[in-house]
């Protein structure tokens, strides 16, 4: 609704873009689940949070590696 309303405030190509490419994952979003997919989100929360750590874990570390790795201004004159 937000991105529709913004798309007819202030026409803009990419907003269209995005909204028209949300299209099937909207119509999916209401139909009716197989069992397969319904068995997609039978996870414990002991593996949501495990697999939380480790993502954020892997933020971290990128940012860290980022900052090992930054090379000053000053040098690259």
């Amino acid at each position: 609704m937000i991105l529709l309303a913004l798309t007819i405030a202030h026409p803009n190509f990419i907003l269209i873009l995005i909204l028209v490419m949300s299209i099937p994952r909207v119509f999916s979003l209401f139909r009716r689940k197989s069992k397969e997919e319904r068995r997609y989100f039978e996870v414990t929360p002991l593996q949501r949070s495990s697999m939380a750590i480790m993502y954020f874990g892997l933020v971290a570390l990128l940012v860290f590696g980022m900052n090992l790795s930054e090379i000053p201004h000053a040098t690259l004159s």
